[in-house]
């Protein structure tokens, strides 16, 4: 469109018509389908004169995998997926992407694409996440395989009404990715998550319809070692959720296993610690059992703790019930206007954002319905801001494992009015994306195992320490 800078200027149902609105007519840049009528793609390369830069916008199957390496050989420069429209809105930022930087290129670095474009194979060649769904339900087992099997990166290996045909098809399919439901006949998903993790590390993602009933399940799954959990589409929220599952279930995909056997070191309090020092913590996906870790590893008496975990509005409450009932301090999930005071942890709520505000000596919790921040409410960064604003002196503010950047902007910024930092290294953490980028920013004091952070957060909070120490 327009807007986005572009201006179609003819459309051809097949290569015959594009033939001759290329006789008289020039572009900037053509985009071709593979499969048509009377003058196909191929046949369209190779008989054309000009040279419009091509992109092959098509389907992708065994089949047109080799028909698109003939392609590249005729001179098309790129080679994108055709979108679908539950995936229209990320193929659609891939197609404007390529077209500009194609129409950018010099007559000569076109060559240059196009020498190199002879050897290299095209998307559909990169190797496919294979991707096992386990539901008892058929229809919720066919949408998701409509969901998945449309993105090319996707390929569903296998379909599975319970755990034990899911047992089978492991040992047949070898899938590098499970979509597992919580409630199923015979043997729910914890108890099969339990029992194949044991067996053999694989990336699952638990399915869930996220009410409050499965608090208590996926809080259960996400011990035994579940990377992530997702609602349960329906077809009204197909379209808005399709983009969401999508990157959820690719980050769940390059989750490592992380060892159980870096016990958190306990933290031993040496000096006398100063209860208004405030530590902030902000997570994502593997977060829940890195905070349990840590907070485990405190002692009886601590600063106050404030956390910010990328979680569901649902789920919220029942995670700090569950750190609770295991812990000395008090873990619960903050509400507003709630005083900040020591041997409490306060949990943001799902799908709202925590903040921070002085009202004369005392620290309270806003929480709000802002809007989302780095895409997410509540956010780590809405949390920072918050604090930096509110002008707390004495901080520490720790970054944890999770997708994406959420922190990082803001770190910067209580780094300079003389906080303490902390990110979680790349060893412990399941997914190195938000510390990664945390510490990117030269804002980051210390880069720690995760067992080795409580112990570091109680350092820092005792009043011996003047100042920072590397």
């Amino acid at each position: 469109t327009q807007d986005q800078g572009f201006v179609i200027k003819h459309k051809a149902m097949n290569g015959e018509e594009a033939l001759k609105l290329l006789e008289t007519e020039t572009y900037d840049a053509i985009t071709l389908d593979l499969h048509m009528p009377i003058v196909d793609g191929l046949s369209f390369l190779s008989r054309r004169k000009d040279k419009t830069p091509v992109i092959i916008i098509s389907s992708i199957n065994r089949e047109d995998e080799s028909i698109a390496k003939q392609a590249l050989k005729l001179g098309a420069l790129d080679y994108v997926e055709k979108p679908t429209v539950e995936n229209l809105v990320n193929s659609g930022n891939e197609i404007r992407s390529k077209i500009k930087t194609v129409c950018k290129l010099s007559s000569q670095q076109k060559n240059e694409v196009r020498s190199i474009a002879q050897y290299s194979e095209p998307t559909a060649t990169v190797k496919k996440i294979r991707t096992l769904i386990v539901d008892d339900s058929e229809t919720i087992r066919n949408l998701l395989a409509k969901v998945i099997g449309e993105d090319p990166s996707f390929e569903v290996v296998g379909k599975a009404q319970d755990a034990f045909e899911a047992e089978k098809l492991i040992k047949e399919k070898s899938p590098d990715l499970i979509t597992l439901d919580i409630h199923m006949p015979r043997k729910n998903g914890v108890q099969f998550l339990n029992e194949t993790q044991q067996k053999q590390f694989i990336p699952v993602v638990m399915i869930s319809a996220l009410s409050e009933e499965d608090g208590p399940y996926v809080m259960d799954a996400l011990a035994a070692g579940a990377i992530d959990y997702i609602k349960k589409p329906d077809l009204k929220d197909l379209a808005k959720l399709t983009p969401v599952i999508i990157e959820r279930l690719k980050t769940a995909s390059k989750a490592k296993k992380t060892s159980k056997s870096l016990t958190a070191r306990k933290a031993l309090v040496k000096h006398e610690v100063d209860f208004e020092h405030l530590t902030l913590i902000g997570s994502s996906t593997g977060g829940t059992e890195a905070l349990r870790s840590i907070l485990d590893s405190l002692p009886k008496e601590i600063p106050p703790i404030l956390i910010v975990q990328h979680i569901p509005a649902v789920f919220s409450k029942a995670f700090a019930d569950r750190l609770n009932a295991g812990l000395p301090f008090t873990v619960k999930e903050a509400t507003h206007n709630e005083e900040v005071t020591p041997n409490k942890v306060l949990i943001a709520p799902g799908g709202l954002q925590m903040g921070l505000k002085k009202v004369g000596s005392k620290l309270l919790i806003q929480i709000t319905e802002d809007p989302a921040m780095n895409r997410h409410r509540p956010s780590v960064d809405y949390l920072f801001k918050s604090a930096h604003e509110a002008k707390i002196e004495k901080m520490t503010a720790v970054v944890l494992t999770g997708m994406g950047a959420d922190g990082s902007k803001e770190i910067t910024k209580l780094k300079s009015v003389g906080a303490h930092t902390i990110a979680q290294d790349e060893a412990t953490s399941v997914v190195y994306g938000m510390p990664k980028m945390a510490a990117a920013t030269g804002s980051v004091d210390f880069i720690l195992p995760v067992y080795s952070i409580a112990e570091k957060i109680i350092q820092l909070s005792e009043k011996k320490l003047l100042k920072k120490t590397g």
